[in-house]
């Protein structure tokens, strides 16, 4: 009769609990409770099993949503062909701090870090770090912070393990450079 009735069940311990709310359609597992999928023994809050992985079990540190099988395992997100989807990374002081996520749009998957996209590789696989945008007939395209006049600003550097400063020790080192005027006294250089 569609008349809602609350039903809960409990384990061995009070504290453990299955309840379904039935003013909200909601299938709650409260306390210390988890959820096995396809097993008796569950790692982790919720664990789906398909075969065993062998004799491993999931880190504590991450142990909240396991997937495992014996050969493939995977997790996939469903959207439509215009949408994003997406795995954020959030914090007390922002909820999508960081986050991986694919434009279907675009065909593009992007990297965000500290709020803001840092890495993107585009629809013909092309990586671009610090921008959104390849430069045309470039595999990696590389985009620093602007400079200010009359400073130098490093794009990109290759260093070698033992410096300790932020100044690159050796390698190789793109800059870009604005004379006091504002404009690009040289757009490129390397230094040894």
């Amino acid at each position: 009769d569609d008349t809602g009735y609350d039903v809960k069940f409990f384990g061995d311990t009070a504290s453990a609990y299955m309840l379904w709310d039935a003013s909200t359609d909601d299938l709650i597992l409260g306390g210390a409770s988890t959820l096995g999928v396809g097993t008796t023994a569950p790692d982790g809050k919720v664990h789906i099993h398909s075969a065993s992985a062998g004799s491993v079990t999931a880190n504590a540190n991450a142990d909240e949503l396991i997937i495992e099988n014996s050969g493939f395992a995977g997790l996939s997100i469903l959207t439509p062909n215009d949408q994003l989807a997406s795995i954020v990374f959030g914090d007390a002081d922002d909820n999508d701090v960081a986050g991986i996520n694919y434009d279907h749009g675009g065909n593009s998957m992007r990297f965000v870090v500290n709020a803001d996209e840092h890495v993107r590789i585009d629809s013909n696989g092309n990586m671009i770090i610090g921008g959104t945008t390849a430069v045309t007939g470039a595999a990696l395209t590389v985009e620093g912070p602007d400079s200010a006049a009359g400073s130098l600003n490093y794009v990109a550097a290759i260093r070698n393990s033992d410096a300790y400063s932020t100044t690159p020790a050796s390698g190789i080192i793109f800059q870009n450079k604005y004379n006091s005027g504002g404009a690009y006294a040289d757009a490129g250089g390397i230094e040894v």
